[in-house]
């Protein structure tokens, strides 16, 4: 069961009308409503009518079984009462006018076009007062240098590898360069041995290395396998700390905000609290 007293009173006719049709009649249409109000154009979407007078109960029905007459007759008394304190809050908003115009000289207001522009306008100052609003000097520069370094954590992991990439094909070319070319014979496959003749001896060597000695071409290359663990352990530490300062960062952030969001609403809050009635009589509700 929602209970609404009056709600619609403290806005104007557009945005009355929008609030009844929007929340009341769609949003809760199957929830068991009732609203109190004196509007008497929300009466034809009433399922039941209750009219109170002093506590009492004059007039219970729907809108059909109400005859126009009897809801007329609830009307006008509401309407000379509205009258009146049209009139009555007329004459106080333009004593009030005629009082503060004699004693500051207030300016002219602007146009509605200059006033659009002016709202455009915000100052530095405002930046600077919302975000020491949600913390201390020190912790926005702390938390601007957690920032940067999550943001330079994951760009280094993107220059890490191209570092690596051009590091892998230039330690590739050199370990597969550092052989002789090999020469073969018509078919292609076997080495051709050459013979050199040192100091009256007779040498033979193959220009092929001897599979059996040498180390072969996949144990060099896995030298160069063995050099990847420093970028591969380089590259995680960069992954890591990327997955672990960037949610850090933007929940810092966050905290801050809403930090500055309560400050300034408890402010804003405090100073309604502590305002004259000068303030609500020049600032009508709804408005």
């Amino acid at each position: 069961i929602y209970l609404f007293d009056d709600p619609l009173s403290a806005v104007d006719t557009h945005v009355g009308n929008h609030l009844f049709e929007e929340c009341i009649m769609t949003y809760l249409k199957n929830k068991t409503r009732i609203l109190v109000t004196h509007q008497l154009q929300f009466l034809k979407k009433a399922d039941l009518i209750i009219v109170m007078n002093n506590g009492k109960t004059d007039l219970i029905g729907t809108f059909n079984d109400l005859t126009e007459s009897k809801l007329h007759d609830l009307q006008s008394p509401y309407e000379e009462k509205e009258h009146v304190k049209d009139y009555v809050k007329l004459e106080k908003l333009q004593s009030i006018n005629s009082y503060a115009s004699s004693i500051f000289n207030l300016e002219e207001e602007p146009t509605e076009t200059q006033e659009l522009i002016e709202k455009g306008i915000i100052p530095t100052s405002t930046y600077t007062d919302y975000c020491r609003s949600g913390a201390s000097t020190l912790v926005l520069l702390f938390t601007a240098v957690f920032l940067i370094v999550s943001q330079m954590s994951a760009n280094a992991s993107d220059f890490w590898v191209s570092y690596w990439t051009n590091k892998e094909e230039s330690g590739f070319i050199v370990d597969t360069t550092g052989f002789e070319k090999v020469s073969t014979n018509s078919t292609g496959l076997l080495p051709v041995k050459r013979e050199v003749l040192l100091e009256n001896s007779t040498q033979s060597y193959s220009s092929f290395p001897d599979l059996s000695t040498e180390r072969p071409v996949f144990d060099i290359y896995n030298i160069v396998v063995g050099s990847r663990e420093y970028y591969i352990l380089v590259y995680t530490a960069f992954i890591l700390a990327s997955i672990i300062l960037t949610p850090l960062s933007r929940n810092v952030c966050y905290l801050i905000f809403m930090n500055a969001s309560k400050v300034l609403h408890n402010q804003m809050f405090n100073n309604i609290l502590q305002a004259t009635m000068r303030f609500f009589d020049t600032n009508p509700s709804g408005e």
